[in-house]
Order: C-alpha cells, then structure tokens, then sequence
C-alpha cells in the first residue's frame, strides 16, 4: 500500500488574530527591494509590484504613483504573455501549474484558489477587505486594519487610457481565466469589509501581488491504494480520508438503466456513469457501498478545516470559469453535470452531484453536491429519478469493537451502542457526538439494535446492576464516567461501565441534556406511548428508573446473553 502526502495550502494556525511572519525579498530584474509576509502557509509580497514590464504603467502616468503603489498591469502582461497571445479577445488556456509571469524568479501570480486560500486563512472573505486593506490612504472611513501586515492599498485602476477611483479600489490580477475576454481578480472596496473575486475584462490595468513558490507544508497524510471490481474487471483508485476509505474515481459499472453523460461513450471513461437512486442502491461492488447521508456529513466533517469542504475535494482541474479545487485528499470530484427533466443533460463542467443511500421522502433522496461558483459541499434533496454519479464506499469489514466489562455476574458494554438504524441519530446531528456518545435510538429502533448474544436489558437486570454496584442510591457515582458530566458531577467509574452524559432528543427533534445526564433505553413498555428507561444525573450519586416517549431517542448499553 502506498502512502503520499498530500499537501495543504492552509494550516489550521492560519486563524483571525495570527501573528504574521515578515521578511524581505529583492527582485535581482531591477534591484527592487519588497517586504513579505507570511500568513497561514502562504508567503505574499506585502507591497504591490513595481517591475517596470513592457506595457506596464503608472496610475495617472505619474512616477511618484508608481513607487506610492506599484505599477499597473493589463492580464496579458501579468501572466508575462503577449496581448496577442492572452489579451483581451484571446483564449489563453494556460497550464495548471503556477504561473510566473511578470513575477521575480520563485514567485508566481496567485491563482483564484490561492486568493481564496488567504480569505480563510485571515478569517472567510466576508471580513478579508477589512483583515487585508491597509490603515490609511482609503477614502471615507475606507480604512483596513491590516491585521496581517497585507498593506493593501487603494491604487485605483487604468482602462485604456482612463485612471479611476484611487482611494476607493485595490484590484488585483489572478493568474485564473475565465474565457477569452475576462479573468479573476480580488477587489477591496472602501465601502465594504468584504474581499470580491470577481471576473473583469483583460484590458484593465490591475496591481499585482506576487506570492512565493512552493509555500506548502505536508498537513494530511492519505493512504492510496486501488481496488478490482470483479464483476466487470475495471480498477479504480481508492484513499482512505479520516476513518473512511472512499473510491477516488466515479462507479462506471454498466447497470440496467445507468448512463452515460450526453450518451456519450467518452464521457463514461471520464466520469463514470449516471444513476437514478433505485439503481444506485445496488451499484456498488461487493464489500463496498452506496454511503449514507451520514457518512457523506462524516467526509465533510472530516476534510473541512479553515477550507470549505467543496474547495478540497474538488478537482484541480476541468471546472468551468477556474472553480477547481485544491483535491487536498485525493478525492478528485469532476464536474460530469445532469441530465434535467426534459431529457437533456446540462452543467457539464459545473456540477459535480453524488447519490446518498438516504431516503428524504417518497419522492427524493439525499445528494451530495459540489459547485464550480463555491467552495461548499451541500448535502440537500433531490428527484430520485435523476442520474447522477456514484461514489462508493468500503464497508467496514471488522463492524464496530466495543469494551466490555463484568460486573457482578452480568457482562455489559463498557460503551454506548453506536450503530447507525433506522430510528437513531447523533446528538445535535454532529458525527462527532456519536463518536463521543454512541447513537441516541426510538425504542423500537433500540429493541432491535444489540448484536447476536446480546440485548437490550430489562428492568430487572438493570436493578440486578445497581445491587452489584452497591445499591441504587450509590449507583450513579459508581457507573458514571470521571470525566465530561457539567459542573463537577463526574463519577468515580469504579467498574468501568463509564457512563457518559450524552444527553436525549425529544420525539420532535429538539436535542437537550448534553453534560447533564445519561439516559438508557430498558426493554419494557410502561404505557403504548412510553417506555422505560434509567437514566443518571449530573447532580445526583443515585440511579434512576423512569419513562420516556418511545419516539424521542436516548442511549443504549447491551447486556450480554446469559449463558
């Protein structure tokens, strides 16, 4: 099994109030002397470009603008490119690698992502303008606070011939194209707190920030490996990201009623194929599967950093108007698009949407979808007779391990069942809560939800634990965990039964009690609405025996079968 290291263009010390690093750099084209800075992973020239290119030029013409804020550049000149090449009119398409052009040696033109990167990384784009601007020269009360020495200042912009809005505007060039007559760049306004990524046409005359090469650092290491689907011979790449292990590639089995995109051969090659939700269910190869719409929130959860989710799993390239990603996890999702309702298929190169096993109603089924014009991964309900693609994942051969202790003469779990039903959930539908806790089960969901050669206890095998522990009154202390419960009510954990304060849902959804008290599901009815549980608190030694709607969801601990 190979083993790469995936490198990430943030690192999670990248937050709002991170002290920047400083340092110099000297272009040896003209002598020229900048400062630099570091923020996140990223080193940035913390002034704007003055290298006097072919076709640069200064604001108003004027010299003593140029050394105030730079000089300016039309796109074709910024990506170091003739105007007959990559000027306005002309399709560029330039590689995917960084792109000197009208930067020093070892310094490049950021890209779109790079630009996005440092949004996060001083606090999300809609505070950047303010985070990045500097602390005087804007118009109005337009003044930044420069938290991490950017200096960006307002140096207006040039469009054949006209200078406009020094004071108001700083735009910057991307190395990003979007067709043949426009290109990304960031704006800082004066009147906003917020950074824009924008398209602009080619001709502006733009300021130009030079980031550094090769400012990544090794953050998230992935195993890569490929599996064989034996039904039809094909291999497909597969990388485990967090607890998961993910095909990096779209299913492209040939089930009844799965397609290709435009019916196009090719395009089956490139993207897989296209399945409605009934078939998707049964698409997977054996020992893998259509995932769960919580397991999709688990890859979320797991990629997301200060980076959107959508930024990381995305490709690097074949997204329309440069909304690549970053592919940070080798996840690698292409834009394939849909087929809509009137039979044509659209959005090819903008969407990228992957079917959950999860039901939202007689109608629709959960998805997974990513975007070209944002970096989020949104999981939302959509027409199960749509095609979309198939991402599958490995089942998890081993099934849960859970500790078990022997108290008395009964042996229990020495944690809270945790696998997902039917009828069960994770407190406050967070991933991580049900690592933490275990699921919350409805009774019915609980009754059945214990492996082989166990069960749900009943009412009396619960009181036979409280008399092995030394008697109700006592019991609390004794089998609540030392750690987690709210204000000192940890207990002494004496027996290792550990119990945590996971809290309960009540039936119409509302999560409460986190901190406060452990609650367990007992096999016996107390009314055809409710049914029994114990359940321990936070400001009690005591155990309790009481009842609970059967529809609200609490925790579960098996009891071992007696022999």
């Amino acid at each position: 099994m190979a083993k790469r290291l995936v490198y990430i263009l943030i690192v999670l010390l990248a937050v709002s109030g991170f002290a920047a690093t400083h340092g110099t750099l000297v272009d040896k084209r003209d002598g020229k002397k900048y400062k630099t800075v570091k923020i996140g992973d990223q080193t940035w020239m913390a002034e704007n470009l003055n290298y006097n290119a072919a076709s640069s030029f200064c604001y108003n013409n004027k010299e003593s603008n140029c050394a105030k804020y730079g000089r300016l550049y039309t796109w074709a000149v910024a990506v170091g490119k003739s105007e007959e090449a990559c000027g306005y009119g002309h399709t560029c398409s330039l590689p995917s690698d960084n792109i000197q052009g009208v930067c020093p040696d070892g310094w490049h033109l950021p890209s779109k992502v790079e630009w996005e990167i440092l949004f996060y990384a001083v606090g999300g784009p809609s505070i950047a303008g303010t985070k990045l601007k500097s602390k005087s020269g804007w118009y109005g009360n337009g003044n930044g606070t420069d938290d991490f020495s950017f200096s960006a200042l307002p140096a207006g912009l040039g469009n054949y011939g006209d200078y406009n809005f020094e004071g108001e505007y700083a735009n910057f060039w991307s190395s990003s194209e979007i067709d043949s007559e426009t290109a990304y760049d960031v704006a800082l306004l004066h009147r906003e707190d917020k950074a824009i990524l924008f398209g602009t046409p080619e001709f502006a005359g733009y300021s130009v920030r030079c980031i550094k090469d090769e400012t990544v650092v090794p953050a998230t290491e992935v195993t890569v490996d490929s599996m064989t689907d034996s039904r039809d011979d094909q291999t497909y790449k597969i990388v485990k990201i967090g607890t998961q292990t993910w095909m990096a590639k779209n299913l492209n089995y040939r089930a009844d009623s799965s397609l290709c995109n435009n019916n196009d051969g090719y395009n089956c090659a490139k993207y897989g194929r296209l399945y409605t939700w009934q078939t998707a269910l049964k698409a997977c190869p054996s020992g893998w599967h259509l995932p769960s719409k919580v397991e999709f929130e688990t890859l979320i959860e797991a990629v997301s950093g200060k980076f959107p989710a959508g930024m990381v799993l995305k490709s690097k390239s074949g997204w329309n108007y440069n909304g690549n990603g970053m592919d940070a996890f080798g996840f690698s999702a292409l834009p394939v698009g849909l087929k809509v309702a009137n039979g044509n298929y659209k959005y090819e190169g903008e969407y990228a949407n992957f079917w959950s096993s999860s039901e939202f109603n007689s109608y629709d089924a959960y998805r997974m979808c990513l975007y070209y014009f944002n970096n989020i991964a949104k999981l939302d309900n959509y027409y199960k007779g749509s095609v979309f693609s198939v991402r599958c994942i490995k089942d998890d051969a081993s099934g849960q391990t859970y500790k078990t202790v022997k108290i008395g003469t009964q042996t229990w779990m020495a944690e809270n069942l945790n696998v997902e039903t039917e009828g069960s959930w994770c407190y406050e539908d967070k991933e991580l809560n049900c690592q933490k806790y275990g699921r919350l089960y409805n009774w019915d969901a609980a009754k059945s939800a214990c492996p082989a050669g166990w069960h749900l206890p009943s009412k009396g095998e619960f009181e036979a634990l409280f008399v092995a522990v030394g008697g109700k009154d006592v019991a609390g202390m004794k089998l609540k965990s030392t750690s987690d419960w709210n204000e000192n009510g940890n207990g002494d954990d004496i027996f290792g039964f550990s119990a945590l304060p996971a809290g309960s849902r009540f039936s119409y959804g509302h999560y409460f009690a986190e901190g406060n008290s452990a609650n367990f599901w007992i096999s016996s009815e107390f009314n055809s609405n409710d049914a029994d549980n114990m359940y321990l608190f936070y400001k009690h030694d005591r155990a309790g025996l009481y009842h609970f709607s059967k529809d609200g969801g609490l925790s579960v601990r098996c009891l071992k079968d007696s022999q």
